[in-house]
């Protein structure tokens, strides 16, 4: 029996050091107190060497052989992870994350994070694990970086992976940051960052837990239609897992906790007849907690 490996489409690599800690925190503070200071330490090229071959020759363990992955913002731990990957023999996409602002303890200024991602681009010479744009997620982002970062996306044809609506908290930044946006995705889509023929053709937006926006649900139902379109698919799985990674909701009351949960399930099921009405004999199996089906 012969199939295929594993492949992780959505893993921070200098996050590995702190697997399985720091979930008592809300997604932004989680970041401010965890998660920054710990991607801080990748600024050392030997500090980096040493976590980055440990995570490689693990996926290889564990029999994951292709990666779509973020690193940290320091070009030369990228291009060492990307070494590691290569040498470990996993394949796939890596990306030096952009960020300039809303990150107090790791950031850097617009015109440095624009050159410092020339840079890695210019030294990226790896066979099999290739670069992929990766601004951290709208809040850590301004409008002029993400307009560079669209450009560099269309003029050199590269893929891009960053964040979508990973929690409530993180939606309602996003709405005081980018008022004129009619959804999060918008505010990727008006920089060529959300898909689509006429922008990039390969983006991965990990999380998309709020399915239940209306607005939310018809903007990540047309790339993915025009993807379908092009793409000779029969099966698609779906991670229902939500009850799992959102357990609560800091925003709504206590009486609507899990809310959120339940929504998405609905929107979900939402996008699915859509794809179905254009693709009836298309399979879906739908991944719920504890490896069940439904």
């Amino acid at each position: 029996l012969i199939l295929q490996a594993p492949a992780d489409m959505h893993l921070h690599a200098p996050q590995y050091p702190m697997t399985g800690t720091g979930m008592d925190l809300p997604l932004i503070d989680w970041l401010n107190t965890y998660v920054f200071p710990t991607e801080a330490k990748f600024a050392d090229p030997g500090y980096a060497r040493e976590i980055y071959r440990r995570l490689a020759r693990d996926l290889i363990a564990c029999g994951t052989t292709r990666v779509c992955i973020f690193s940290s913002l320091h070009p030369e731990g990228t291009l060492i992870l990307m070494e590691e990957l290569e040498r470990a023999g996993v394949a796939g996409y890596a990306g030096k994350v952009n960020m300039d602002r809303n990150c107090a303890s790791l950031s850097e200024d617009t015109k440095r994070s624009m050159e410092q991602t020339e840079y890695w681009l210019d030294r990226c010479r790896f066979p099999h694990v290739r670069p992929i744009l990766t601004p951290r997620f709208t809040p850590a982002c301004t409008d002029e970086l993400l307009a560079f970062l669209g450009d560099l996306a269309r003029t050199q044809r590269l893929p891009v992976q960053s964040h979508l609506s990973e929690n409530p908290g993180e939606v309602k930044l996003v709405r005081q940051l980018m008022p004129e946006a009619a959804f999060y995705g918008d505010g990727y889509d008006r920089y060529g960052l959300f898909g689509g023929a006429a922008q990039t053709e390969r983006v991965t937006l990990p999380h998309d837990a709020m399915l239940s926006m209306p607005r939310s649900a018809d903007a990540l139902s047309g790339p993915g239609m025009a993807y379908f379109h092009g793409a000779n698919i029969e099966y698609v799985k779906w991670d229902m897992n939500r009850q799992l990674s959102e357990v609560g909701n800091e925003i709504l009351p206590p009486e609507r906790q899990r809310e959120i949960w339940h929504r998405y399930v609905l929107g979900v099921y939402e996008m699915q007849e859509r794809l179905l009405t254009d693709f009836p004999d298309l399979l879906l199996e739908n991944c719920a907690g504890g490896g069940s089906r439904f």
